[in-house]
């Protein structure tokens, strides 16, 4: 007589009445017997019930509210068989009952339908479905225990593919392990359906090697939002995952030891998706994008961009965690404050720029607090505003220009693609413009020719993107508004040569001509600017003069005021048309903006005060006392995989300026003070233990 044979001759069904010891069991389901064996050993079927064996009282309740599971009823104690049997007699619904109960009632459930019932086509499918039925059951009275529900879950799974009951459900929260998700994605697979979001990124998180930081960075709303974006912009008719012929390899782990061993459930022509035979790879790619994007938002703690005296001070210290949202997501996130922030500036924001005051901005940041501003963190609000597609000047991440409560700045709409920091053309070409509203100004008042002068020059610098040129149109309007004065300009003019300065000087003076009259004012500043370029200031009437030659035809007045001037006073004249003016100045000032062009490239790259660098975030995320910024960054660095080459460690270590084995000496040693055990071992390769890691990024 086989095995099969045997394990029928225990089974009660379900309705037929036991009795065992006293107690009615009504509803079947189990086995029951002296001698029945387990499936892969000589031992007593785990699940089998012996009506022989002693039950009692002794100790009951303590046993009662024991958490431990049950291995055989064979081996348990008197009391624990004493509850077992008062559970099967009564519904087997109570939620209280000693999780032994359900392990000891399940193995038998579990051995009847992966062993003793062989196949769909041999079998009473009127029984399969009633033992399902009941797992399904017990599943929905016990799901609070997680370690009986994720076995439940995964043999449901596996039976009703092995008895083909199985039926497509759609569930976002399937772990992507499971037989569920293993046996949905190779259906798709077979029939071509493009995976949603919701599979795809669990793929990604199942094949990245930035594993560690599963728990704190993956699961984030914000990671979802930027992968679910990029995704269906990457792939808008849909990914399809294509993988090679190859055999779907179900595995599962039974609950009872009877089996003492895996089992395996081998679906020919079906798929097990792998980086080896699919074309996963290209998930992978925008996953770890997104991983890069999103890791400085998702790891922010304030305590590392804020002084604590600023973080006891502010309401909103905030700010620096919104600036480091990736751009396409900003306006998506789910952020209270971050709303009021974008809903107030499009309304503000109208037209091309608004003149406003700071602190209207800090108003609406909750940042007016009547505190000292920080620079540093003005340039994480410029750089949250950027984000938001508007600007203000003057920006402290592209001059040195600093802004306070009271500092009037432009406000504008930025163009798509905008940068994030100066060029060094960029910033000489401030200093050219910065003397060139100097000039305009000196006067007393700045008309629109001569912006429209200094815009001209602006247009020709070639080297100059759009969006610089936009930048620096707002960052003139600024300084048309701004107290100017020539302070810490000398030392950034030391490293003209003569033709250059002569270049510059041309160009100052055609804007100074620019409106059709020349102040006395405008003359001190000219001259005051020609001692710094070390030029000779009595020069500047021979340049005026050579100006007005070049557009002889247009009227040009000078204001009575120095007599020194020398200048021939032109007959007055009725009006003059500024726009024809402008036109003739700019046509006549192109020639002239190239050359002072030409010097851009070579000069002003150093200023006394260097723009404001957006910080990025601190590596010492970790918190660890006596980890420094260097080690934390190297720790940061090698987490994302548990192996690496002795010549990969190196390299990365030489980056950041370490040596090496010193490196893995002063990271062990604050690892081991604080786990009793080293994070880096040094053999063959370099290898990182996961485990003590996984404590680390758990804290």
């Amino acid at each position: 007589m086989n095995k099969l044979q045997n394990s029928n001759n225990y089974w009660i069904p379900y309705g037929k009445e036991v009795v065992i010891r006293h107690h009615k069991i009504s509803l079947g389901l189990i086995y029951v017997g002296t001698d029945l064996k387990s499936i892969n050993n000589n031992l007593i079927e785990p699940a089998l019930i012996n009506p022989k064996l002693v039950t009692n009282y002794i100790d009951i309740e303590k046993i009662r509210n024991s958490y431990a599971s049950w291995d055989s009823y064979n081996n348990i104690r008197p009391a624990a068989r004493k509850i077992y049997i008062e559970w099967l007699s009564s519904n087997r619904d109570d939620s209280k009952a000693p999780i032994g109960c359900l392990f000891l009632y399940f193995y038998g459930l579990e051995r009847r339908l992966l062993h003793d019932i062989k196949d769909a086509e041999n079998c009473d499918m009127k029984e399969v479905k009633i033992i399902i039925k009941e797992v399904e059951r017990l599943l929905k009275v016990y799901s609070t225990n997680r370690i009986f529900r994720e076995k439940v879950i995964d043999f449901l799974n596996i039976v009703k593919i092995k008895f083909e009951l199985y039926k497509h459900q759609e569930n976002t929260s399937l772990d992507v392990n499971s037989i569920e998700f293993k046996y949905k994605l190779s259906k798709m697979i077979e029939n071509k359906l493009p995976i949603d979001n919701n599979i795809a990124i669990k793929l990604g998180k199942k094949f990245t090697e930035n594993h560690f930081y599963t728990d704190f960075t993956f699961e984030k709303k914000e990671f979802k939002l930027l992968f679910e974006l990029r995704f269906n912009k990457a792939f808008k008719s849909g990914f399809i995952l294509k993988c090679r012929n190859s055999c779907l390899d179900l595995i599962y782990k039974p609950a009872s030891s009877s089996f003492s061993d895996y089992i395996n459930f081998i679906i020919p022509d079906f798929y097990d998706v792998n980086l080896d035979n699919s074309n996963i790879y290209e998930i992978i790619k925008i996953f770890d994008d997104c991983f890069n994007d999103i890791r400085q938002f998702s790891n922010y703690n304030p305590t590392i961009y804020y002084s604590p005296s600023y973080l006891n001070n502010n309401v909103n210290y905030d700010i620096a965690k919104y600036s480091l949202l990736p751009k396409e997501i900003i306006r998506l996130v789910s952020i209270p404050s971050l709303k009021s922030i974008i809903d107030w500036l499009d309304t503000y924001i109208t037209e091309n720029y608004k003149i406003i005051n700071f602190n209207e901005i800090l108003d609406v940041l909750l940042l007016n607090n009547g505190k000292s501003l920080n620079q540093q963190n003005i340039s994480y609000i410029t750089t949250l505003l950027s984000k938001l597609d508007y600007g203000f000047e003057p920006d402290v991440r592209f001059s040195s220009n600093k802004v306070d409560y009271n500092t009037e700045i432009v406000l504008f709409k930025l163009m798509d693609d905008s940068p994030n920091a100066p060029t060094q053309e960029y910033i000489a070409t401030t200093l050219i413009l910065h003397l060139a509203v100097l000039v305009g100004i000196a006067d007393g008042q700045y008309v629109e020719a001569e912006h429209n002068t200094i815009l001209s020059h602006l247009e020709s610098i070639f080297g100059l993107s759009t969006q610089e040129k936009q930048r620096l149109e707002m960052f003139v309007r600024w300084l048309s508004i701004s107290d100017l004065k020539l302070n810490g300009i000398k030392k950034r003019l030391e490293s003209l040569n003569q033709e250059q300065k002569m270049s510059i000087s041309k160009f100052l003076v055609s804007v100074a001509c620019a409106d059709g009259i020349i102040h006395p004012k405008e003359v001190e500043v000219l001259k005051k600017i020609y001692k710094l370029l070390e030029l000779d200031p009595e020069s500047i009437y021979s340049n005026i003069h050579n100006n007005q030659t070049i557009i002889n035809n247009e009227p040009k007045t000078i204001i009575a005021g120095e007599t020194s001037l020398n200048y021939k006073i032109p007959k007055k004249t009725d009006k003059i048309d500024e726009n024809t003016l402008n036109q003739h100045i700019i046509n006549s000032k192109i020639k002239e903006s190239l050359e002072v062009r030409a010097i851009l490239s070579q000069i002003f790259v150093e200023t006394d005060t260097e723009p404001v660098k957006v910080k990025q975030i601190q590596k010492n995320r970790f918190n660890m006392e006596g980890l420094d910024n260097d080690h934390s960054l190297l720790l940061e660095k090698i987490i994302c995989k548990e192996v690496w080459e002795h010549s990969e460690f190196e390299s990365v270590c030489k980056e950041i300026g370490l040596m090496p084995d010193g490196a893995i000496e002063s990271i062990n040693e604050i690892f081991y003070n604080k786990y009793d055990e080293n994070l880096i071992e040094n053999d063959d390769n370099i290898q990182i233990n996961k485990e003590i890691l996984k404590e680390l990024v758990n804290e």
